[in-house]
């Protein structure tokens, strides 16, 4: 039986230096490979693990991989991330026994030992790992001799994730911006919450803000979540939170995605391009439809994308939220459906990347409803009645006592045409406001006009609905409602003159 000397110790020891194991990490294994980059790892020397031998004192690699531009726009960027431990002098990969999880299996592992580690939306083997054969088991003195000596021979690596100089958190994908449309939005694919190993003495813990839905993928029944996005507001520096990782030897760290101004090929790929792009229906008083599905009453997600001039809120801003039962609608705003079936029949293969991103174009316009507008004196709704006129042919005619009055506030009021839904309640006051109109017969232009000493006889009038802030093309105010008529004007003053 072969002894363990001292100088077979030494030796071991002499070899095991951090400098002469590297950490190589790349996207996917297939060829060519486009991005390869080498790390080397930081001795930390007494640390204690039950694993080849309890309490046993020995020193652990660790690696602090950032990833950086070079990795995230490198040209296979749609790939997983790929690590192994490489020994300088020998020129090997190292073997590592690690516990990696069935496809089709939540919570179940099973041993295997590999050269290559991979990190996917459907698990991140970082943490801890170890080059020693644990099922081999070695009774009496010699055994628990030859144990040690493993704990000595074989190597100890730790691997996680910090920031870098370009990015803060660890970055599973960057968004590409689409900067020809601004109504783009974005579906990203987030981990699930058994992302990385339990042994591997690191945490994961998922952030459930702004979720789409949950998903199962390949059969599987590990999860992962679909998280909305979007890039057009502030700058490119926006960050979508998946969760946050606790680890050791360096600070945890947030996992997302972040939008970036990078390939533009990718960014006007649009998941629902053939798409019809059609107006809402109002039914009914419940029964408002896009597309064929009822918002309020879909069991699918229905996305919002609300321009920034109707959203007085913040200005210059665009609101894109989930749909629910106290969203208010406003003309011009864009509705999505997310059908989370057809992402899962069209990205069969997300999970095997790092990160995943669907872009959408909203196809679903909330269209300018019907309304009706009247005329208005003081706070008071006039009356009309439709008749003809020599001048006019049949028009409304509204007949106004103006005698003894000097200075009354005249304006239009606004009726709701279509039939009323909570989601209208709000649907024109952020967006428009009314206006009464007289026709100027030296200018042969409408002018707005606000007191009834305004009114001249034998005129045409208009209320109209503008929209605030915003002009038409010819540089002319943009009106999208109008209602002609003209006023029997009752002014004993008019006869004098």
């Amino acid at each position: 039986m072969q002894e363990i000397t001292d100088e077979m110790m030494e030796n071991r020891k002499k070899h095991y230096k951090a400098e002469n194991y590297q950490l190589e990490y790349s996207r996917g294994l297939s060829q060519p490979i486009y991005f390869s980059k080498i790390l080397k790892g930081q001795k930390i020397d007494k640390y204690t693990k039950s694993y080849c031998h309890d309490n046993i004192e020995r020193s652990v690699n660790v690696y602090k991989l950032s990833l950086t531009d070079d990795f995230l726009k490198s040209e296979k960027y749609n790939d997983k991330l790929v690590l192994s431990i490489n020994e300088v002098v020998r020129k090997v990969k190292i073997e590592l026994y690690i516990s990696r999880p069935y496809a089709n299996l939540i919570g179940d592992s099973f041993e295997v030992l590999t050269k290559h580690l991979f990190c996917n939306l459907r698990y991140c083997e970082i943490g801890f790992f170890h080059s020693c054969d644990r099922n081999s088991q070695n009774s009496g003195i010699f055994g628990a001799l030859l144990t040690v000596f493993r704990s000595e021979m074989f190597g100890y690596y730790y691997i996680g994730f910090t920031s870098s100089n370009e990015y803060r958190n660890l970055i599973l994908k960057l968004i590409p911006k689409n900067n020809d449309n601004k109504h783009v939005f974005n579906v990203v694919f987030c981990p699930g919450e058994n992302w990385v190993h339990k042994r591997s003495e690191v945490d994961y813990f998922l952030d459930d803000s702004n979720l789409v839905g949950a998903i199962l993928m390949d059969n599987s029944t590990r999860r992962l979540f679909l998280k909305l996005a979007y890039c057009h507001n502030n700058n490119n520096k926006i960050f979508i939170k998946c969760g946050r990782l606790d680890q050791k030897y360096m600070s945890s760290i947030d996992v997302g995605y972040e939008c970036n101004d990078y390939n533009k090929e990718e960014a006007n790929r649009i998941h629902n391009k053939d798409e019809k792009k059609t107006d809402m229906l109002v039914i009914s008083n419940d029964i408002l439809m896009c597309n064929g599905h009822n918002i309020f009453k879909s069991s699918s997600i229905i996305i919002s994308v609300l321009p920034p001039e109707n959203n007085f809120n913040k200005a210059g801003i665009f609101k894109v939220s989930k749909v629910n039962q106290t969203t208010n609608l406003y003309p011009e705003q864009e509705l999505q459906l997310i059908d989370v079936n057809d992402i899962i029949k069209t990205h069969s293969g997300a999970t095997e990347y790092l990160g995943y991103v669907v872009n959408y174009e909203p196809k679903c316009r909330v269209p300018y409803l019907n309304v009706k507008l009247y005329l208005k004196i003081s706070d008071t709704i006039q009356k009309f009645e439709n008749k003809a006129n020599d001048n006019f042919g049949k028009i409304d005619t509204y007949v106004v006592d103006r005698k003894g009055i000097n200075s009354v506030p005249v304006g239009c009021h606004v009726v709701f045409d279509e039939k009323k839904h909570p989601a209208f309640n709000h649907f024109y006051e952020n967006c428009c406001q009314p206006s009464l109109l007289m026709f100027n017969g030296k200018t042969k232009k409408f002018i707005e006009i606000t007191d009834i000493q305004s009114f001249q006889p034998n005129n045409m009038y208009k209320c109209a609905l503008k929209v605030k802030n915003a002009n038409s093309k010819s540089g002319q105010q943009k009106y999208i409602h109008e209602t002609d008529f003209t006023i029997n004007l009752i002014d004993p003053s008019l006869n004098k003159t």
